[in-house]
This record gives C-alpha cells, structure tokens and sequence, in this order.
C-alpha cells in the first residue's frame, strides 16, 4: 500500500511542513503530556496548580483523540 501527498508550492508549504514534521510534533506533544505527569505526581504544587496541569493535560488528550 502506498500513500501520496501532493502540495502546490508555494502557496502550501505550511501544509507541507506540518506533513514532513508530524512525528516530531506528536514526540513533542507526548513529551509535554509527560512533563505534566511528573510535576503532577512528583512536586510539592498548591491545588489549583494541580487543576490547571490536569486541565492542560485533559485538553491535549481530547484534541489528540479527535483527530
């Protein structure tokens, strides 16, 4: 099976940018998530500190879900 993605340069080099870069954005995506854990489980932080952090991390995982 083969996949081809086809971009007019360009005017779409964003798009084509955001391809090449993928995995990279989703190591990043996953390396903040993890941040988030350990400062979460591992810091002395006030409650609503902690509420923000799961806010955060709850968005991200909604978003990744989704799309």
């Amino acid at each position: 099976m083969k996949a081809t993605l086809e971009f007019i340069l360009p005017e779409e080099i964003d798009e084509h940018k955001r391809a090449l870069n993928g995995s990279l954005y989703y190591w990043v995506i996953k390396a903040t998530l993890e941040k988030i854990r350990e400062k979460i489980k591992y810091e002395e932080l006030t409650h609503d500190k902690i509420e923000l952090l799961e806010e955060i991390r709850d968005f991200i995982n909604e978003e990744m879900s989704e799309e």
